[in-house]
């Protein structure tokens, strides 16, 4: 059993807050397509950013010079792209709501002109857009949250096609491409049918068919190991691994690393690693089952040093580091064990 279980469901999945939030009105925004400029772009900005900081702002003018070269830098390259528009947009209003707080609206417009002219049409209908988006969003918070998933995800996709028009596929084409990867998990493994390293195979091709178009290139390749964790995470692929006996799991394990395209050099470290993993929890276990005979059995007034000796003995080093959890009520050889992932 792990603290922190479930990195990779909520990477993939949208969280309803965040879903529900106006686009910006909050630092996050509902689950935008990351930026990925060209690397060229991004020495850019921060040579921008850089020369900023190293000549004091004397006023408003110099300021807003800075903030124009810093975004002409970073969106640049990019701004065909309807989701960088935003992002852009998002950037506009958070700096002018911090230096123009009550009239930061009637401002944006002739910013967005400033930074890209000929843009400049475009992007103030963005802006519209997003302004009748996050409207919507605010008016209908609480009764969207109330709605079942695929009404929620249903009504949110209207409002946007509503503001944005066909152009609301590319600002939350990220967006799209999670619900498609997270629908084919749940098919594949639901179907069951297959062994495990053929259920991977085929969600790796269904990763590689939703992110395709991406230009940041292969999605499994930049997040292979999160990706491996939520497949190997699902309960069905537990409880498959559960009924292998230790040599058969470590197999299947690797093949399944392997059907996702793990390397040679990487199957090895994570053999090494389920083998160190292994050990930890044969130990966990024998400790588990030797603590619970001390609490019922010993005196009280002898079960703290009988408890001490036995971390002692059993985790070395790690003996205080395991008081510690135990004092806060964690016991991290207590319950299910997360094959593959501890």
């Amino acid at each position: 059993m792990t603290l922190l279980r479930g990195l990779l469901a909520g990477a993939a999945v949208v969280v309803l807050a965040a879903w529900l939030m106006p686009w910006g009105d909050a630092q996050q925004a509902p689950a935008p397509q990351p930026l990925e400029p060209e690397a060229h772009s991004e020495q850019q900005a921060a040579k921008a950013a850089t020369d900023i900081a190293a000549k004091p702002a004397t006023s408003a003018d110099v300021q807003q010079a800075g903030f124009v070269a810093e975004m002409r830098a970073r969106f640049g390259p990019v701004i065909d792209r309807g989701h960088a528009r935003v992002r852009l947009i998002e950037q506009v209003i958070n700096y002018l709501r911090g230096r123009y707080p009550e009239t930061w609206q009637s401002r944006v417009n002739a910013l967005l002109a400033e930074l890209f002219p000929a843009r400049a049409a475009e992007l103030q209908a963005n802006f519209a857009s997003l302004q009748q988006y996050n409207a919507w969003v605010r008016n209908n918070r609480q009764r969207v949250m109330a709605l079942p998933a695929d009404r929620r995800r249903a009504e949110l996709w209207q409002a946007r096609r509503a503001a944005f028009g066909p152009a609301a596929d590319d600002i939350w084409a990220a967006e799209l491409r999670n619900q498609a990867i997270a629908s084919a998990l749940d098919r594949i493994v639901r179907d069951g049918t297959g062994s495990l390293p053929e259920q991977a195979s085929a969600w790796a091709q269904a990763v590689d068919s939703a992110s395709a178009a991406e230009v940041s290139g292969s999605l499994l390749a930049r997040r292979q190991t999160e990706l491996l964790g939520r497949f190997v995470s699902q309960p069905a692929v537990q409880a498959r691994l559960r009924e292998l006996a230790p040599d058969q799991r470590r197999q299947t394990l690797r093949d399944v690393r392997q059907a996702m395209g793990m390397p040679d050099d990487a199957l090895e470290r994570w053999a090494a690693l389920d083998d160190q993993r292994d050990r930890a929890w044969q130990a966990g276990r024998a400790y588990m089952q030797a603590r619970a005979d001390i609490v019922a059995n010993a005196p009280s007034g002898d079960q703290a040093r009988q408890l001490q000796a036995l971390r002692e003995q059993t985790f070395g080093d790690q003996a205080g580091v395991i008081a510690q959890e135990e004092a806060a009520g964690f016991f991290r050889y207590a319950g299910e064990r997360e094959i593959g992932r501890e």
